[in-house]
């Protein structure tokens, strides 16, 4: 997962969710500027998940990822 956060940002996580809605992990974004995020799901079945950027309280974006066998 790329993404690009400005340095005056204070706390920035990216959110993990089930397709209901439940929150299956939050990860602190440490880095500012231009950063990526890999992600390793091996506990997870098959399906559509969404992830969100959220910076210093703010929903900035939220994205689907496809978990394949």
């Amino acid at each position: 997962i790329s993404y690009t956060l400005p340095e005056e940002i204070k706390l920035a996580q990216i959110i993990f969710y089930e397709s209901s809605g439940k929150v299956l992990r939050t990860v602190d974004i440490s880095l500012r500027g231009n950063g990526e995020l890999t992600v390793y799901a091996p506990d997870l079945s098959s399906g559509i998940y969404q992830y969100s950027l959220i910076a210093d309280g703010k929903l900035i974006e939220t994205k689907k990822m496809i978990k394949t066998n």
